[in-house]
């Protein structure tokens, strides 16, 4: 398939007209319901997105406001619903009318209900402005781009489905979507393996949809699997700025395959948890673990009790790596502080703590100083 250009942020549409909400669909092919099951409706898409982030912002800037006119949604006509339209861009703000039109879906998801003038009501059910484009493939690029670096961004796993898409089935090279998006750290091509790597575990069983559906951290694997350890274990060969084939883990290493995806994800049947907590340290510990035998065994026969990863990575640590992993955990408590701050209300006990931790650490670091000075 011959390659697209990529250098128009939105193609120009058919026609701006305004349409009745009941004529609006939610687009079931976007990225973000990938993991939806193939009988889904539109309850269950709405309550996927009246999950999200900012949704009740959205509700309540269009009960005082009303729609905004200057931001139509972007659709095409529906193939199986004449007269409908799918919406390719804007489900959120679709979802956010839907469940405003509907008392029992307001108190079904938790929104206070607002009574609403009748003409405020009339714009809301039926003037909603909307650009039409002649197909999907017209818009796919500039729906990709606007949620992997633009303003409303979605979820890892999302991003690298779309990767996925863009180049399966509309040609587009890793390259030319790293170029378009500014990408400068190889995330593309990072998430582009990982998804690899996912659809193999999910065909085989290792991780289920419904994993996938809940708080699933794509990050965790796209990561893991850049690690040296990782990619001996898992028997990869990649580098930095390369693409792996469909179905890169050969058959001898599917076990293993298997065993990485219990580590991070937990079992499908939830007989193990999983064993990774957070992204730093612990997926820099299990990957130390993979090659250990000895601290490999202790994570399998020990995996069910607390601390198990951190156990099994002692195991394999070095003074220098030590030191590393009390750093890291210094690093993320502080992170930590720094997200709550807010909490702060002057308290001098905390305020001389942190000033103690301020000397501390510089102390240290003039310590690190002279030992590097002298190598």
């Amino acid at each position: 398939m011959a390659k697209k250009a990529i250098n128009n942020p939105l193609p120009k549409a058919i026609r701006k007209v305004d349409v009745k909400l009941i004529d609006l669909i939610l687009d079931v092919d976007n990225p973000r319901f990938a993991h939806l099951t193939k009988d889904y409706n539109e309850d269950e898409l709405l309550a996927k997105l009246a999950e999200e982030k900012n949704i009740d912002e959205l509700i309540q800037s269009f009960q005082e406001n009303g729609y905004y006119l200057a931001e139509p949604l972007l659709v095409i006509e529906s193939s199986e619903k004449e007269g409908k339209y799918v919406v390719i861009e804007g489900n959120r703000r679709l979802a956010a009318l839907r469940i405003l039109a509907s008392p029992n879906l307001m108190n079904r998801y938790g929104f206070k209900a607002v009574k609403i003038n009748k003409s405020f009501e009339d714009q809301l059910l039926n003037q909603i402005p909307v650009l039409i484009y002649p197909s999907r493939d017209s818009l796919w690029s500039y729906l990709g781009f606007r949620h992997i670096k633009g303003s409303m961004p979605w979820d890892s796993y999302s991003k690298g489905l779309y990767i996925v898409d863009m180049y399966e089935c509309y040609g587009f090279s890793l390259d030319e979507i790293s170029t378009r998006i500014g990408d400068k750290n190889a995330t593309i091509y990072k998430m582009f393996n990982g998804i690899r790597v996912l659809n193999q575990a999910i065909e085989n069983n290792y991780i289920s949809k419904e994993q996938v559906a809940g708080k699933f951290n794509f990050s965790h694997l796209y990561t893991i699997i850049e690690h040296a350890n990782t990619k001996t274990y898992l028997g990869l060969k990649f580098s930095r700025n390369s693409m792996l084939e469909k179905n890169p883990i050969s058959k001898n290493r599917l076990i293993n395959l298997k065993t990485l995806f219990s580590f991070i994800y937990g079992d499908p049947d939830e007989s193990n948890q999983p064993v990774v907590k957070v992204q730093n340290p612990d997926i820099r510990r299990l990957d130390k673990v993979l090659l250990n035998k000895k601290a490999l065994t202790f994570l399998l026969d020990n995996r069910q009790g607390d601390g198990a990863l951190e156990e099994s990575f002692k195991l394999t640590v070095s003074e220098d790596f030590a030191l590393e992993d009390t750093i890291s955990k210094a690093y993320n408590n502080l992170q930590k502080t720094l997200e709550n701050i807010n909490l702060y209300k002057g308290n001098e006990f905390l305020w001389k703590k942190i000033n103690g931790i301020k000397e501390m650490s510089t102390k240290i670091l003039n310590k690190m100083d002279k030992i590097r000075l002298s190598k």
